[in-house]
């Protein structure tokens, strides 16, 4: 091997990231690391390590489960310490299953033959070498051994966003019913607010589903929920977030299966509502959306709040359905009930801090005004520091 080829490749970690840069704009699948069948529990991990690994730009040749568990433990997730091990153990046992599989050693090579393309058989051996090592490294528990989770007891409202009804409302009014995807967008996002669905159970939604009655009460029934589990949420005095979704339905021409659905055409999103006719509109739909494609529909309307923007997330239309039924009077099992929890705490943690303003300073101290003074020091150092 030449001096300009070892240059290349010297450890395990020169090579990998040799390949991280190599495969930085082929976006290979991931999803591959997914059983098609398997535990829901185990799906579900890796579903979401899934989407990490897309979500930072990672190929699966880099299982960086350091950076994993410090997201599963940040504040977006805020997963409890055995909550990260069970999630990095289902991860370390798929990749020494797939390891161990007769076809992993030749999709290996593939990536390297993919990275590599214009160098020799030996270099991509090499770098194939150095992967498989750097994969089996990666694996140790002993390097996420540190991870412990923090106790916190209060969790500031930029964390987990819980809309007020006018911000939800404005919300629920942004995309507009003019276009195709305006009205999809409005249905979807109401919809969210009035059930509290996750974004997978409003993924596997059908048609079927939407008018559902128990013991006289209209309601939706979520056939696939978390840990299996079949449940019915009530519309209440929010049914007429059906209206909005029976108009998406009927413009597209949905009679059956998944409610709501994606576009193969770019330009169907931008069509007038009423300008082609819904037959043809059908045959350019997706089978279903997908959990990704609710996440990017909310982010496309961001909010407002106290002048800065923020852009929604799934659970955060979750939080916002906990935290208004509560306002307007609901039992905390009953908002339990509806969310699809196994445990009340769970619920209180969607709810939010509730007794904040019994934790309110009273003015019990009174030291002499100096304000003034104050504010005349700071405009001193300001013009100093001009």
């Amino acid at each position: 091997m030449s001096d300009d080829q070892q240059h290349h490749i010297q450890t395990p970690y020169d090579g990998q990231d040799v390949l991280q840069h190599a495969l930085s704009n082929t976006r290979m699948s991931n999803e591959w690391l997914i059983p098609s069948s398997a535990d829901k529990n185990i799906i579900s991990r890796l579903t979401l390590y899934v989407q990490w690994l897309h979500d930072t730009n990672n190929h699966w040749t880099n299982p960086s489960l350091v950076a994993y568990a410090n997201y599963l433990q940040g504040d977006e997730r805020q997963l409890s310490a055995s909550s990260i091990k069970s999630h990095l153990s289902t991860i370390r046992a798929r990749y020494r299953t797939l390891i161990n599989a007769p076809n992993f050693k030749r999709r290996l090579r593939a990536v390297a033959n993919k990275a590599y393309p214009n160098h020799s058989t030996e270099d991509r051996r090499v770098l194939y070498l150095t992967v498989l090592e750097y994969i089996q490294d990666a694996l140790n528990p002993q390097l996420t051994k540190h991870i412990k989770a923090t106790q916190q007891q209060d969790t500031p409202d930029s964390q987990h966003l819980r809309l007020t009804a006018t911000q939800a409302e404005n919300l629920i009014n942004t995309p507009g019913i003019r276009t195709i995807a305006g009205l999809r967008d409005t249905a979807l996002i109401y919809f969210l607010f009035a059930t509290g669905l996750r974004e997978a159970e409003v993924c596997r939604l059908n048609v079927d589903d939407l008018r559902q009655t128990v013991n006289g009460e209209l309601g939706v029934y979520i056939r696939h929920g978390k840990g299996a589990k079949e449940r019915f949420v009530p519309y209440g005095e929010l049914a007429d977030c059906l209206i909005y979704v029976e108009a998406w339905l009927k413009q597209v021409n949905i009679t059956k299966g998944a409610v709501f659905r994606g576009f193969k055409d770019r330009h169907i999103p931008y069509y007038i509502v009423g300008e082609k006719s819904p037959e043809k509109l059908y045959k350019r739909l997706t089978p279903r959306l997908t959990p990704r494609a609710v996440q990017n529909i909310l982010k496309g309307y961001p909010v407002s709040i106290d002048g800065k923007l923020y852009k929604l997330r799934p659970h955060d239309t979750r939080r916002t359905y906990a935290k208004l039924l509560w306002n307007n009077g609901m039992d905390i099992l009953a908002i339990r009930d509806n969310l699809g929890h196994q445990d009340v705490k769970t619920t209180q943690t969607y709810i939010g801090d509730t007794d904040m303003h019994k934790r309110r300073s009273p003015a019990m101290l009174h030291p002499a005004h100096q304000s003034k003074q104050i504010h005349d020091l700071m405009q001193t150092l300001s013009k100093k520091r001009k």
